[in-house]
């Protein structure tokens, strides 16, 4: 399939110029309010937008992603896993540690191969009123997925549990949720972020905001196995999916991913 031209992002920042997540520029402050001189900021590019004169995101940069991606899935997950495991982590933290390096992987090899900009992947600063509004997604996202998990199980009866092993981390209190907090919060959303929003979302983006939104949500939803666990991440791809579009910041869905996962291990620790 044939990539459509993607045009110049003239807006974007020079090189050495582009602001990170908590520390903005003066110049980045103001990309979203008004300009010094009164006259309305210039809109960011679309996600997955690549530098000017340079390749955006597309077919070449999925392709590669998903396929190192599958690639590190089966030949290192397991093996890394089970070499944490025998160094006496238990399975839950040996799990969130090496699963997310896979994603981010994938994405940083994706983005290597033309690309090499990482604002393409969204990585650019954002606003206090974008990291509250992503703290009550997430937390809101969690409450509708419970429902959701509740429905499938009513409708299937299938009341297995395929994140037991994160859930027995999680009640083990102490310094085990702390690890899973820091790995399974912090770290999984860096990996899975960059991965399914950043690069595939971002890849696809070009073909219309609905394409991407469940192509993109799906994959996030088969990521985690077919289960009860399924429905709730393609919820939750769906709504980072939206946060990313409209903020043009990855650190948005990450931060909601990450209130989203970490809610759902403290509340673990707490019931179990």
């Amino acid at each position: 399939m044939t990539e459509r031209p993607e045009p110049s992002a003239r807006n974007e920042p020079p090189d050495g110029q582009v602001p990170g997540a908590a520390g903005a520029s003066a110049a980045g402050a103001r990309a979203d309010g008004a300009r010094a001189d009164g006259a309305r900021p210039a809109a960011r590019p679309r996600p997955g937008t690549g530098r000017p004169g340079r390749p955006s995101l597309g077919w070449t940069e999925l392709v590669v992603g998903v396929l190192v991606y599958l690639v590190l899935l089966a030949l290192v997950l397991a093996p890394a896993t089970q070499v944490l495991i025998g160094l006496g982590a238990p399975p839950g933290i040996a799990l969130t540690a090496v699963a997310p390096v896979t994603a981010l992987i994938a994405a940083v090899a994706a983005l290597a191969v033309r690309v090499r900009w990482a604002p393409a992947l969204g990585i650019r600063s954002t606003t206090l009123r974008w990291l509250l509004v992503a703290v009550a997604a997430g937390l809101l996202t969690k409450v509708v997925t419970v429902g959701a998990i509740l429905a499938y199980q009513a409708l299937t009866g299938d009341r297995s549990n395929p994140q037991e092993v994160l859930t027995n981390s999680a009640a083990g209190g102490g310094w085990q949720l702390a690890g899973l907090l820091l790995f399974g919060a912090v770290l999984v959303p860096l990996g899975e972020e960059l991965l399914f929003r950043g690069l595939i979302y971002g890849s696809l983006r070009r073909y219309g905001v609905l394409l991407g939104l469940i192509v993109s949500s799906v994959l996030f939803g088969l990521a985690h196995g077919l289960n009860a666990v399924l429905v709730a991440a393609v919820v939750l791809g769906a709504v980072n999916v939206v946060l990313y579009e409209r903020s043009r910041s990855i650190w948005v869905p990450m931060l909601s991913h990450t209130m989203f996962n970490a809610s759902a291990f403290v509340l673990a620790a707490v019931l179990m």
